[in-house]
């Protein structure tokens, strides 16, 4: 009986641990872009160039935060949300957004924030609602409290039956 050694091409290397992490990435961002590329985000289909997205983030942008703490406090359930405009995933919300600020207009305040822009305000809302990474939603009850938050992308019916249900109460 020959040793393994010998045997050569009958018996197959094992793959080492650098080759299977190399798979494992290379797999992992095919699945990644396929799945960005094809499949709609939050319930809708959205267009995928990026300045278009930026655009749009820029127009319902909140660019003072400081006016949150009079907003949590008017009566009435808040949506804040927190999309930073490199991120492509954030960006791909803003549609949601737009169409849950007309949805609950007059009855709920949706308020979209960039936190990597540097300033004061900025600075002061990333650290009231402990903002880490993007995409972040935090809801707010009518008493200016948190009452629910979610972390990164986040179906829009989730976050309308949120502010649907502190609506009744």
């Amino acid at each position: 009986m020959k040793a393994p050694s010998e045997v050569g091409s009958s018996i197959t290397r094992k793959p080492r641990g650098k080759q299977i992490l190399a798979r494992t990435v290379i797999v992992g961002l095919a699945a990644f872009c396929l799945s960005v590329a094809t499949s709609p985000i939050y319930g809708q289909q959205v267009p995928l160039d990026s300045k278009t997205l930026a655009r749009h983030l820029a127009a319902i942008e909140e660019r003072n935060p400081y006016r949150l703490r009079g907003l949590v406090r008017n009566g009435r359930p808040t949506l804040i949300a927190f999309i930073d405009h490199l991120c492509y995933t954030c960006l791909r919300s803003v549609g949601p957004l737009e169409q849950l600020r007309r949805e609950f207009s007059g009855r709920a305040n949706v308020i979209v924030i960039d936190p990597s822009r540097i300033s004061v305000a900025h600075t002061w809302a990333k650290d009231r609602y402990r903002v880490w990474f993007v995409p972040k939603f935090v809801i707010v009850d009518k008493g200016g409290d948190i009452a629910s938050e979610y972390f990164g992308p986040t179906p829009s019916r989730t976050l309308a039956s949120d502010l649907q249900s502190l609506q009744a109460q």
